[in-house]
């Protein structure tokens, strides 16, 4: 997961919000990778 961030607080009136979400599909038997996906998430109206 990839949010935004500040060092510290953040400014006021702005808050942290998602960015991305990550996802990986794993074969459990061989323990490997057998896709992956990114889901970008819309910002919110101000």
């Amino acid at each position: 997961m990839e949010a935004t961030c500040w060092d510290g607080q953040p400014p006021p009136g702005q808050v942290s919000e998602i960015i991305e979400i990550g996802l990986c599909v794993v074969d459990v038997e061989s323990r490997r990778r057998v896709a992956k996906h990114r889901i970008l998430c819309p910002s919110r109206p101000v």
